[in-house]
């Protein structure tokens, strides 16, 4: 399985990234095994500091244009290919004012790529 550390790099949300125009604050993934070593969820919040004026509509878009069932694959340390989906976004916002996105994406074993390393 890939690590919640290589899906966060894979899919460019680790603190510091850029996503939907903001910055990254703070970058949560958790793992569920749905099928060892074939299929797992990777249930996920993203904190974004965004621009001063930034509408919820608006990164909304945004997000949902960079991330929604955007697809990559994501190597496990071990070089077995995983092909995931990063899953459907929903933004809301956080009590200190920040916009929180979230979604649960998935990552099945390919064994139609390569195997690295």
């Amino acid at each position: 399985m890939p690590l919640p550390s290589r899906y966060k790099k894979g899919f460019e949300i680790r603190v510091g990234d850029d996503v939907a125009g903001g910055i990254v604050k703070k970058s949560d993934v958790k793992h569920v095994v749905l099928e060892e070593y074939r299929e797992y969820e990777y249930p996920t919040s993203v904190i974004v500091d965004t621009p001063r004026g930034t509408t919820k509509s608006s990164l909304r878009r945004k997000a949902k244009k960079q991330l929604e069932h955007k697809k990559k694959v994501i190597y496990t340390r071990y070089g077995n290919p995983y092909e995931c989906d990063f899953g459907k976004v929903s933004v809301s916002m956080t009590e200190e004012g920040d916009f929180k996105v979230s979604a649960t994406g998935r990552c099945r074993r390919s064994f139609d790529l390569p195997k690295r390393g």
